[in-house]
């Protein structure tokens, strides 16, 4: 008798931690905001493995409430429930960007996030970041899309991989030039593919 209730106890605890979900890993401290419209029960609009999601890197340091605001701003609520979306707001680690620190700033959220249709923005000082430190390496080879919306331009490395860019904003021509580079793009018209 003893042996069937040692026998029981131990499948029943070996059954309660296999039904315990997986902590989540902990939100890097650099994320001054996140908003997730991702379950896997949802039943209309795209598909939760191929969703998009998206890093906002500010032109400065943000506190939740400015960087809610900053989604906000570009009007994303409705991007995020059809397309069940995530969006992160990602400050600087330090008081301003550093390049090796940010680096890995950004692999620790996309660690956390593991999407395959990343989109990254950029803004001011967050573009430059961007333009410099993610589009030239090989992270891009994980971003599916860049906009940049001022900042500084980057420089074409020997070989990168290409990444969908839309630029805007001061200095837009020539923060292109090196997307046009690694894209090996052609122009057409007002644009270049």
């Amino acid at each position: 008798m003893k042996r069937f209730f040692f026998t029981a106890a131990t499948l029943l605890a070996t059954l309660l931690a296999m039904a315990q979900r997986p902590a989540q890993p902990q939100m890097p401290e650099n994320v001054a905001y996140f908003e997730s419209n991702m379950t896997m029960g949802q039943v209309e609009g795209r598909s939760y493995n191929h969703a998009p999601t998206f890093f906002i890197y500010p032109d400065t340091k943000l506190n939740e409430a400015a960087a809610k605001a900053l989604v906000e701003e570009f009007d994303m609520k409705d991007v995020l429930k059809a397309n069940h979306t995530a969006v992160f707001v990602i400050n600087p680690v330090g008081d301003k960007y550093d390049n090796v620190k940010d680096f890995e700033g950004f692999k620790a959220v996309f660690d956390r996030a593991r999407s395959g249709n990343l989109k990254v923005i950029g803004i001011g000082n967050g573009a430059t970041f961007v333009n410099t430190v993610l589009a030239p390496t090989d992270a891009a080879g994980h971003i599916a899309g860049i906009l940049t919306i001022d900042g500084k331009p980057g420089k074409t490395p020997a070989q990168s991989w290409g990444v969908p860019a839309y630029v805007t904003g001061k200095n837009a021509a020539k923060v292109a030039k090196p997307y046009i580079a690694l894209n090996k793009a052609v122009k057409k018209g007002d644009r270049y593919v």
